[in-house]
């Protein structure tokens, strides 16, 4: 990391112990890295860093970073997207990954407030396939594309059901992940789909 007004660089794998990063967000001056390496192993690892932190002392920064994902697997990431869901009071970010040997595509929705999974969806995609996903803020839908097709994911809570239409013309119906809320136990859990 280079921090352009006082022309330092920041080694991430020196103070953090992170490297193979796959993305970088800025959102709420902290920075989000999705790392697949830490301290030399394999596994999915979100950082969270305060950017005052960085621009003025990397070892201050070393000392107040958290860790919001911390999974060590074994297993390489690619094709990471990272989105911020914002609607109304409350700011999600969404994580989503394909995993290398298993052929899993991950979406990962995090609760910035308290900074926990609140849903995990994954689907099946091959590693050799290239997906790509973005956030549509107007409806709240993740929209996977790749060789195979189209997914939607509904993240919306005000719309816990929707219909959709597709190519020729049959109507199905979309459910929120919002809409299995009441499966949950406590509201720390997570849902896995």
């Amino acid at each position: 990391m280079i921090n352009l007004k006082y022309k330092k660089e920041y080694d991430l794998d020196q103070f953090f112990g992170i490297s193979g990063i796959r993305n970088v967000l800025w959102y709420d001056s902290h920075f989000y890295i999705l790392a697949n390496m830490r301290n030399g192993k394999l596994g999915t690892y979100l950082i969270k860093i305060h950017e005052l932190n960085v621009m003025k002392d990397a070892e201050q920064a070393q000392k107040e970073h958290m860790f919001i994902l911390n999974l060590q697997n074994k297993l390489s990431i690619d094709d990471v997207d990272m989105y911020v869901l914002k609607d109304k009071n409350r700011r999600q970010l969404v994580v989503s990954h394909k995993t290398q040997y298993i052929n899993i595509y991950s979406i990962i929705v995090i609760d910035l407030l308290n900074e926990e999974v609140v849903f995990r969806h994954d689907s099946f995609n091959l590693w050799e396939t290239k997906i790509m996903s973005f956030l549509n803020d107007a409806t709240l839908d993740y929209v996977s594309l790749s060789e195979r097709g189209m997914g939607v994911v509904g993240l919306s809570t005000q719309f816990l059901t929707k219909r959709v239409k597709d190519n020729t013309g049959d109507m199905h119906q979309v459910h929120s992940l919002a809409s299995c809320e009441y499966l949950k136990l406590n509201h720390r859990n997570h849902i896995l789909f």
